[in-house]
């Protein structure tokens, strides 16, 4: 049992290009308490497009703190958290595993806010395996037991509902290595372009957000007969903002509050962040709290285990 679950979390490592980071010589490394400038960073696959959606949000924070805020991206997570530690980022949009990660390498970040409801609730969204209804496939127990003659798509490696969750799933399935499991397995890159494979039939069944599914059959861009959707997960809080817990605090509440106010002082941004980061059901920004994470911790088992396969195959 010890080694099927050191052989998931190897793979989990494998595909997500997580690996430790170096080791920090304290936690608690100090920023300078007054900032020329705050930096804004973001996860980006290098297309540039998240590091452009961030680019009003930078404005706005510029605007509220009165200081300037100067945007980066960076390539995968753990490049995130490496920008953390060094004090080259004070804010970052980072992947929920990433986030979970960088605490448990007691790295100096803080969860600052995440989209969710007035009542304070963060929002949550699912995973969620898809098939073209004309392909046949009714539920997972007929995907998995002809997976050797059918085609599997994910959407990126870095991606939690597109990939990690999945890939859980399917591991609990009894597919330990989906790569030989299915007669061909792909990486689409994003969400919409999963879903027009499956429903063009280029594919026989991928993973996706359930909420941009859902967000696509509700607004009349897919009918739902065309599909058949094979399982859902369970609710996954949705990603965070993390800052640099090195900044000045009374810097730190400057930085929540502007973003807690976003809605009411900037309708139009806020309209912006619902369509750019997957909050079309969210209100606000709440508070984050490193609690949220919990589920994350759950599904990827032992941290300490995660990190020893990773110092033990990547090194």
């Amino acid at each position: 049992m010890k080694t099927r679950f050191k052989l998931i979390l190897f793979l989990l490592a494998l595909f997500t290009g997580i690996s430790q980071l170096p080791a920090m010589e304290s936690a608690s490394t100090k920023l300078p308490a007054k900032l020329k400038k705050l930096v804004l960073t973001i996860t980006d696959n290098g297309s540039g497009k998240r590091l452009e959606a961030i680019k009003p949000i930078a404005a706005y924070l510029s605007k509220e703190l009165k200081l300037e805020v100067v945007t980066v991206s960076a390539k995968k997570s753990t490049t995130l958290l490496e920008q953390m530690k060094a004090g080259q980022a004070d804010v970052g949009f980072i992947n929920s595993f990433g986030y979970v990660l960088g605490v448990s390498d007691s790295l100096p970040i803080t969860p600052l806010v995440i989209t969710g409801g007035k009542d304070g609730v963060p929002s949550t969204y699912n995973s969620c395996i898809i098939s073209a209804a004309d392909k046949g496939i009714k539920n997972m127990d007929e995907l998995l037991a002809n997976a050797q003659y059918r085609s599997f798509m994910f959407v990126n490696p870095t991606s939690t509902s597109g990939h990690l969750v999945p890939r859980l799933f399917l591991i609990k399935q009894g597919i330990a290595q989906a790569e030989t499991a299915f007669k061909d397995l792909s990486f689409s890159g994003d969400h919409y372009t999963s879903l027009q494979k499956v429903l063009a039939g280029e594919v026989d069944a991928g993973a996706m957000a359930y909420n941009i599914l859902q967000a696509k059959i509700e607004a009349g861009e897919v009918n739902k007969n065309d599909l058949n959707i094979l399982w859902v997960s369970e609710p996954i809080t949705q990603t965070p903002v993390i800052m640099n817990s090195g900044l000045d605090k009374q810097l730190q509440k400057k930085i929540r509050k502007a973003f807690l106010q976003l809605h009411e002082k900037d309708p139009a941004l806020w309209q912006h962040v619902q369509e750019n980061f997957s909050a079309h059901d969210a209100t606000n920004f709440v508070t984050a709290k490193d609690e949220h994470y919990n589920s994350i911790r759950n599904i990827s088992g032992s941290i300490e285990d995660l990190l020893f396969i990773l110092n033990y195959y990547l090194d």
